[in-house]
């Protein structure tokens, strides 16, 4: 667990973890669609696509470790592999409960990550002090984005957004602010698909500007 007389550096060198080439941040939605045709993609992105991708790069995997939504579905898409990746949960130590811990309104672990970090509300990186005192899961989200910062150690790193509501849009902003590249997987709802329609608008909205100009420029004088 995170305290606060624990430094980013130094929680990062406590993990030992074995060696990695990159980082992948994956931020997402707890529920799952209702179209079971479009969960039935989702799974197979996670389990040929994400996941592959993570083993051939020799990328850490990270996550917010509880078992719902798109980080059950990495985690038992991972169980399905004989050659697992590093997946890490990231989660508020007070939300959640350990293996043999029946607390109720806690949530429970993702039980195919190879590790945990658990956050305390006391570490959080107030940006806003008009805004309301931070949550564990506020808590929780910064410390995913400075310790998979501080992991990498200049190695790429990437997010993964697929659905994702409020919580997800701040993942995004703080991935943008560190300029990490995102990918966005259209069709999976929600928060990912408002930004794949934006993105998709202001194409629509480039190509004819650059069809216009190419047409002027062609144009007989």
């Amino acid at each position: 667990q995170h305290t606060p007389d624990v430094s980013i550096k130094e929680l990062a060198m406590s993990l030992k973890l074995p060696d990695f080439e990159g980082v992948i941040v994956i931020v997402g939605g707890t529920k799952d669609s209702t179209d079971e045709e479009k969960n039935s993609r989702i799974d197979q992105l996670f389990n040929r696509g994400i996941l592959q991708a993570a083993l051939d790069t020799n990328a850490l995997l990270i996550d917010g470790g509880t078992n719902y939504g798109v980080m059950k579905k990495l985690g038992s898409a991972a169980a399905d592999r004989a050659d697992r990746p590093i997946l890490m949960g990231i989660a508020p130590r007070v939300k959640v409960n350990l293996p043999g811990e029946e607390i109720e309104d806690r949530h429970n672990l993702e039980p195919n990550h190879s590790h945990f970090v658990f956050a305390d509300a006391a570490n959080v990186v107030v940006t806003d002090t008009s805004a309301d005192a931070p949550s564990p899961w506020d808590a929780s989200t910064s410390l995913m984005f400075r310790l998979a910062e501080q992991l990498s150690n200049d190695k790429p790193v990437i997010a993964v957004l697929v659905n994702g509501g409020g919580t997800s849009k701040d993942c995004i902003v703080q991935a943008t602010r560190r300029g990490w590249r995102t990918l966005v997987l259209k069709g999976s709802e929600r928060l990912a698909d408002q930004i794949a329609a934006t993105h998709d608008f202001f194409d629509e909205i480039n190509a004819a500007k650059k069809k216009k100009e190419s047409e002027e420029d062609t144009s007989p004088v």
